[in-house]
């Protein structure tokens, strides 16, 4: 196997782990941070608008304002966020508001 090759399984091995999934909450997980199902939209959509080109690499920072944790969200992590949302039930805030 190549260096190249061992990179790259690395990587997506890394970017399969820092996304996670609460069955009992209904939350998605990015490293610690929680994600509602619009917060997942909400990224999909910024991500989608800010295509385009070479020149620029966009990347969002979140911050949990509950548990004031923070997270640099990369065009890949959030592919992945997408991918996880679409395999499970997550949750939206509407769950929440009478918590």
């Amino acid at each position: 196997m190549k260096k190249s090759e061992l990179r790259q399984i690395i990587k997506e091995e890394l970017l399969n782990e820092a996304v996670t999934y609460d069955s009992k909450t209904g939350l998605l997980y990015l490293y610690e941070v929680p994600f509602t199902i619009e917060a997942v939209e909400g990224l999909k959509k910024l991500f989608i608008a800010y295509q385009g080109g070479n020149q620029f690499e966009v990347e969002v920072s979140i911050k949990d304002t509950v548990q004031g944790r923070k997270v640099n969200v990369s065009p890949q992590l959030a592919i992945q966020l997408y991918k996880a949302s679409k395999k499970n039930k997550v949750a939206s805030k509407k769950d929440f508001k009478n918590r």
